[in-house]
């Protein structure tokens, strides 16, 4: 058998049967098009559904959207602003939330968060009532607000 018989039995097989060809090509066609009309579907429910729009209507990214958006986050940090007496005493405050009491240090927030997240993890409590489960839900809650609250101020003393 020649070289070229050989090539064009190979070209016969790849087009034919061993690869799918003709079947394989529709099979895409098929799919290319429900994957079209899905999405015109998807489009059209949008379209439908969608508020109509004014004309004086902000939009999320409009300049003036930014800066509203930039204030009202300048006069939330003005309002929680506070005095070095304040953020001792917050910090003893939530210390003493993770049952910390003395010397407060990243290593023991650290460490009194794992011990109460292992007492108050809700996966623990899988097979109590709802009221204990509910119970330890938020005493973990409290406790991860805390532990976040007091580790941004220890890392802000630094």
């Amino acid at each position: 058998m020649s070289s070229n018989d050989e090539q064009s039995g190979l070209g016969d097989r790849l087009s034919g049967s061993l690869f799918g060809g003709e079947t394989r090509s529709a099979d895409y066609q098929a799919w290319a098009d429900r994957l079209r009309a899905k999405r015109d579907k998807a489009k059209q429910f949008v379209a439908d559904h969608a508020e109509p729009s004014t004309e004086n209507q902000a939009s999320y990214w409009s300049t003036d959207a930014l800066f509203a958006e930039s204030a009202r986050v300048r006069d939330h940090e003005a309002a929680t602003a506070c005095t070095a007496r304040e953020m001792a005493d917050r910090k003893v405050q939530l210390a003493s939330d993770l049952g910390l009491r003395g010397e407060i240090s990243l290593s023991s927030a650290n460490n009194a968060w794992r011990r109460l997240a292992k007492l108050h993890h809700p996966d623990r409590y899988l097979a109590a009532d709802q009221s204990v489960q509910d119970h330890h839900a938020a005493e973990m809650i409290k406790v991860n607000t805390a532990y976040a609250a007091l580790k941004k101020l220890l890392l802000f003393d630094a």
